[in-house]
């Protein structure tokens, strides 16, 4: 793996969007924070600092998409050894099933690959089967239940993997 993880900007067309993705900066946790709140109808599983914690890691992966001016979308990986850890991904409601969730969990698999990785894992509540839907789309299996793993809102997580090697 390389010293340090970056993707290079580029612009990309989904349905009637004009995207550019971008590596994160510690300047949008602002931003990330207030999709986020879109997203979850006002609940924050995470702070503003958390993200911009994650933001300054060296084994962490940030990738936002961006219309004109507009956040509406990101993920992030932590990238460690032979294993990858999805930390997030978000897409806003007005631009959610065109695709943009898809292209990200694309380029964090693709950029898994690059570095031969030979899992990658994430958290996703029992709840959200539209999000299992799509994992389960890009091949994630489900592994094991993680009760209360989002203990603020009591709800169990589940813990799903990709093999890729």
């Amino acid at each position: 793996m390389p010293d340090k993880l970056t993707i290079e900007p580029r612009t990309m067309q989904l349905a009637d969007l004009h995207l550019r993705l971008q590596q994160a900066q510690v300047q949008d946790a602002d931003q990330m924070y207030f999709a986020q709140r879109l997203v979850y109808q006002g609940y924050c599983p995470w702070s503003r600092q958390a993200f911009v914690r994650e933001l300054k890691r060296e084994d962490s992966l940030y990738v936002n998409v961006w219309s004109q001016t507009q956040l509406v979308g990101f993920i992030g990986a932590h990238f460690a050894g032979r294993e990858a850890h999805i930390t997030n991904l978000a897409v806003i409601p007005t631009v959610q099933e065109r695709g943009i969730g898809s292209c990200l969990l694309k380029l964090i698999i693709a950029r898994a690959r690059d570095y031969q990785i030979r899992r990658v894992s994430l958290e996703v509540r029992v709840d959200n089967e539209s999000a299992q839907r799509l994992y389960r789309k890009f091949g994630f299996q489900p592994n094991y239940v993680r009760r209360n793993y989002y203990d603020d809102i009591k709800v169990d997580g589940l813990d799903m993997v990709l093999k890729l090697l």
